[in-house]
């Protein structure tokens, strides 16, 4: 028979036995046995249930290893796998995916994968989701993903799947890494462009030396068309007077070696040219030759030119005799082995000076350690020197010369020694002494003046200049630095070619004054920019020669500064060209520019957007139904202003309306305040949050279900229980004999044990779906632990168990908590204590640890049986007990610690568990708590009883559809307590008797037939007839349903309190008689 169906029974049969018991069918010793017979059933029925139960959780158990079977296949497939919406949108990846992308899941969950996609790929992955939305079969595209860590090329394949039950279409792609590919393919391509775009000629044949390959180069070279070359044999270029051995060039490369030298050939025209041929064999995997790879360099300009050169030799040799200035040369070792005829006709030395010593008996002997040192250490550093010396003439007369030495290398690019030029600087030297008469005077005025002052002659050599001129180039000597200025002016300028054509310019030119900006390098090579004042001066002479002199003055800072406002103007229009979002530049709201993105987003040329206004891009109406043109007026003057403003904007594409985010802000441009519009397409993120919401108020649907199921549940169970568990109660405070108390004892602490089960089921799904709640007050901590003592005291002396408290003066006498959950985690912990032990102790200790500030700490210790080491770190979980036998032996739902634990963890405790088997448990636990300030005591009538519990003169309406609530009302409420108890099974009835009598009160079920107790009160409060004698009459809520949540909107709905099924007669008493009238 159906779990249900025999539960119908049950209560069928329950019903009726009551009924005949109130009708006095039974004898008082039947109903003992009739009762028993029932809970027989009953106990039946629960160890049917707890089985099921226990099946459901090994299927449960066994569906989640599938579960995590099935999700490590997904999650470590050697393919990545996304599951996406249409947009793109990644809803699920795997490890393998995440690993490929270096990623953690959450950095790519609810992301749309373009945003991992180079710009080349961005169109791909639109056309690859486009095709999906057209096709069943498989997609495939290859993409390329980065981000600031990779980049890798994928394949995709992807497939659309449409989930009707959810309304959905999901795309299911699997992304394998083709980097390696990729890169293989491109290295194959750089191959095939190198050959083919090689400056040498390349050549492939077979092993028989037919031409298989040739580039273009070779054909380019030859004048051969390919299909006059390939399968023919290299020879075809060949120069009949060639003097390669081509017997010994077979035997080489035949030999697996590669042969290398020179081919003069002869192109399809008959002119000849030269090349040097590399000649390589090309082998397979296993060593065999299987191709000729010959790659070859045209040198005939090179050959051309080693001819040229050495007529050049020859040449430049008779120019440097002939030449007019002083030469001489010397080897590595200091051994001149050259004088050029200007040299020798100097000094009369002809062929006869060879060393530095011979060398040395020409200069004048102050000067000869002077260019004797100067020698050496150039020659030793291979370094170039400039040294003025004086040197005995032909006609013995010493003159001096400035002489300039520099290394010098051979055609093979080796050091061979030095080369010097020599110049005759005799009359300079005597101008200089002239000069020196009168130096102290010119020097003062010369070198004090903060500008730079030189002077320069006819041929532009630097004449003069002063300290801040030299200074300015980074040079500390006047003289060495004019010297190195007037002998390398190129390696102060830029550009020398354009200050040569300056000078010619300059010499023509009839002005006589000039202003000139000019850049130089300074001696560190760093740029130095200068603004200069020249003055043309004309000598008095027959050849009208004249001088030059100036200022300069060091404009680098300003040039710089000028450099750095151009830079910040391109660095602003490439951010503006390559800005990810839309810009427009808004002058008056027209459109005066705009960068590359906005065409893109408005799918216009720029030149067409600057000829709009903004609103033109607009609808005509926006989100709250305001004028465009209004709102846009009010925001760019709120823009120009200064006020910088971000906002959600219907935008116009193709006609289409899309939503975007804006900003505006103000910018200054061409001396007027424009405003900068940025303009982002948030039209998938408007989608996905619409989706979002979507996904949120199904979720809420599908709690909303469980929780009404669950209530409607609770209501079902609890409804016959409170038939038992009254009828129970009732008898046990009348007469019966010891058989029967037995009997109804058993019945109430089974009855209890399965509401207990209830219980623990609801409070456990309340947690899990977060509406569980607490409720502080202040209370007595003593008090409480007393009254858990006295609760539990008969069930501990049931199994010979002695209960010991001890609460430490530290903690306060008042404190500030959740009273309820208190007592339901201590209850639920001393009272497993109580089950596993046997004739031993349990101690409860409560203490305020003095470093744990406001955490007291509980303390539940036993000497029963002790948990295996092997099952206490699962003591917590949910359906866990020690042993499987446990719930067979001890009952429970395997939910009390668990909810426990929660209880704790939600109050911002924590809870801990030690045990040793055959020994004993001990549970502790704290919980913050803040003292209080007052205890609310609950104030009960120990010498008051049931036994004289009175509402005599109490007009009671009770609204109730169950049968047996009724018998149970008009037992306890009618009969036991005097009451004048009214009771009606429909809202409609109870509406009806409050307009006709007068009631004190009224017990509401708020689950009637038609019209619920929630609508009932409704109508009372509200009184829209107008027929109800007393709307504000006191109405107390009777429920079946555990939820807090059902409590809470029993008192919105307009009731004044409520109580649960079971009844606790104490408690029902209490709250009704709180509503008695007075006398």
């Amino acid at each position: 028979m159906p779990s249900g169906d025999r539960l119908r029974k049950l209560r069928e049969e329950a019903e009726k036995t009551i009924h005949e018991i109130g009708t006095g069918n039974y004898l008082p010793e039947q109903i003992g046995v009739n009762l028993q017979k029932l809970l027989h059933e009953l106990q039946v029925h629960q160890l049917e249930l707890e089985m099921q139960n226990e099946e459901l959780t090994r299927v449960q158990n066994l569906l989640e290893v599938e579960k995590n079977r099935y999700a490590d296949l997904f999650d470590y497939s050697p393919v990545g796998y996304l599951l996406m919406d249409k947009n793109g949108f990644i809803h699920e990846a795997n490890q393998t995916f995440c690993k490929m992308m270096d990623l953690p899941k959450s950095k790519i969950i609810n992301k749309n994968l373009q945003s991992f996609l180079n710009s080349e790929s961005q169109d791909a992955f639109y056309f690859h989701l486009m095709d999906l939305n057209e096709e069943k079969s498989t997609v495939a595209c290859t993409l390329h993903l980065s981000h600031s860590e990779i980049s890798i090329w994928v394949k995709m394949e992807s497939k659309l799947f449409n989930f009707k039950e959810i309304n959905e279409q999901i795309i299911q792609s699997s992304v394998s890494d083709i980097t390696a590919t990729k890169k293989n393919e491109e290295h194959l391509l750089r191959l095939s462009a190198a050959f083919d775009q090689s400056a040498n000629s390349i050549v492939i044949t077979d092993i028989d030396g037919n031409i298989e390959y040739a580039n273009p180069r070779f054909f380019e070279t030859t004048g051969f068309t390919p299909d006059e070359v390939i399968g023919q044999n290299p020879r075809i270029v060949k120069y009949e007077k060639s003097e390669i051995d081509y017997t010994e060039l077979w035997n080489i490369i035949t030999a697996g070696k590669t042969w290398k030298g020179e081919f003069l050939n002869k192109t399809k025209n008959g002119k000849l040219y030269w090349e040097i041929a590399t000649i390589t064999p090309v082998k397979n995997y296993e060593g065999k030759i299987i191709n000729y790879l010959a790659i070859k360099e045209d040198i005939t300009t090179r050959k051309l030119a080693e001819q040229k050169l050495q007529k050049a030799k020859d040449f430049y040799l008779k120019l440097l005799e002939d030449f007019p200035v002083m030469v001489w040369q010397c080897d590595t070792e200091g051994t001149f082995n050259f004088f050029n005829k200007t040299f020798s006709e100097f000094t009369g030395c002809h062929k006869r000076v060879q060393s530095t010593k011979d060398y040395n008996q020409m200069i004048f002997e102050k000067d000869q350690d002077v260019f004797q040192d100067a020698f050496e250490k150039s020659l030793n550093g291979k370094s170039p020197f400039i040294v003025e010396y004086r040197i005995k003439d032909r006609y013995d007369n010493y003159r001096w010369i400035l002489n300039h030495a520099k290394p010098f290398t051979d055609l093979d690019g080796n050091y061979g020694g030095f080369i010097a030029t020599c110049i005759d600087i005799h009359d300079r030297k005597k101008v200089e002494e002239r000069l020196i008469e009168s130096e102290d005077k010119y020097r003062r005025m010369f070198e004090d003046s903060s500008l730079g002052i030189f002077k320069l002659d006819r041929h532009f050599n630097f004449v003069n200049a002063n300290k801040a001129f030299t200074e300015m180039f980074g040079y500390e000597n006047t003289v060495d630095f004019l010297i190195e200025l007037n002998n390398k002016p190129a390696e102060f300028f830029p550009d020398f070619e354009i200050e040569t054509a300056f000078r010619k310019q300059l010499v023509k030119s009839k002005e006589n004054r000039f202003v000139v900006e000019k850049e130089f390098f300074r001696k560190d090579k760093s740029r130095i920019y200068t603004l200069i004042h020249l003055r043309k001066v004309s000598e008095r002479s027959r050849n009208k020669q004249f001088y030059m002199e100036g200022f300069i003055e060091d404009i680098t800072e300003r040039k710089l500064s000028e450099k750095k406002i151009i830079f910040s103007e391109q660095k602003f229009k490439a951010l503006f060209e390559k800005s990810y979002d839309a810009i427009l530049i808004l002058d008056n709201q027209k459109v005066v520019d705009c960068n590359r993105k906005a065409s893109e987003l408005f799918n216009m040329e720029c030149i067409g957007l600057t000829d709009l206004h903004f609103r033109d891009l607009c609808p005509e109406y926006q989100y709250n139904q305001k004028k465009t043109s209004q709102l846009l007026k009010e925001k760019i003057n709120t823009a120009l202003k200064g006020e910088a403003q971000t906002f959600e904007w219907l935008h116009l594409r193709n006609g289409d309306t899309f939503d975007a985010e804006v900003s505006f802000a103000r910018i200054y441009v061409n001396n007027k305040y424009m405003v900068q519009a940025i303009v982002r397409d948030i039209s998938e993120k408007k989608l996905a949050e619409k989706h979002l919401k979507q996904a949120r108020d199904d979720a809420e649907k599908a709690r909303m279900a469980q929780s009404e199921f669950l209530s409607l549940m609770s209501h079902e169970i609890r409804t016959p229980l409170n038939a038992v568990v009254s009828l129970t109660d009732l008898m046990l405070h009348e007469k019966q004999n010891p058989d029967q108390l037995e009997n109804l004892s058993t019945v109430k602490i089974s009855a209890r044990h399965l509401l207990g089960l209830i219980d623990d089921i609801l409070d456990y799904n309340k947690i899990e779906s977060g509406n569980i709640r607490f409720e502080n007050e202040d209370f007595n901590l003593r008090h409480v632990i007393d009254q858990i003592v006295k609760t539990l005291t008969i069930k501990a002396k049931e199994s010979n168990n002695k209960l010991v408290t001890h609460v430490s003066e530290s903690v306060p006498r008042i404190l500030r908590s959740d009273t309820l959950r208190l007592k339901q985690i201590l209850i639920n912990i001393i009272s497993n204590a109580i089950i596993f032990t046997q004739n031993g102790k349990i101690t409860i200790k409560v203490d305020k640890p003095q470093e744990a500030n406001n955490k007291i700490l509980f303390t539940v210790k036993d000497t029963g049986k002790g948990i295996s080491p092997d099952r206490l770190d699962a003591i917590f979980e949910k359906f866990t007990q020690e042993e499987t036998s446990t719930t067979r032996k001890y009952g429970g739902s395997g939910l009390g610690l668990t909810i426990c634990k929660k209880l704790v963890e939600l109050q911002g405790g924590q809870i801990f568990a030690q045990s040793e088997q055959g020994k004993g448990s001990e549970f502790s636990f704290f919980i913050p708590m803040e003292t209080g300030e007052k205890a609310t005591e609950v104030l009960t009538d120990v010498a008051q009883s049931q036994n004289n519990y009175s509402l005599e003169g109490m007009k009671i309406l009770m609204v109730e559809d169950d049968t047996m609530n009724q018998f149970v009302g008009k037992k306890v409420i009618g009969k036991k307590w005097n009451a004048s108890l009214t009771i009606v099974s429909s809202g409609e009835e109870a509406l009806k008797l409050l307009s006709q009598k007068h009631f004190d009160l009224v017990l509401m079920d708020l689950l009637l037939p038609k019209m619920d107790g929630y609508e009932v009160v409704d109508k009372i409060r509200n009184n829209e007839s107008k027929e109800i004698l007393n709307p504000s009459i006191p109405i107390i809520a009777l429920t079946a349903d555990a939820f807090v949540e059902t409590r809470q909107k029993a008192l919105e709905t307009g009731m004044n309190d409520f109580v649960s099924k079971p009844f606790d007669y104490d408690n029902l008493y209490k709250k009704i008689h709180e509503y008695k009238p007075s006398s």
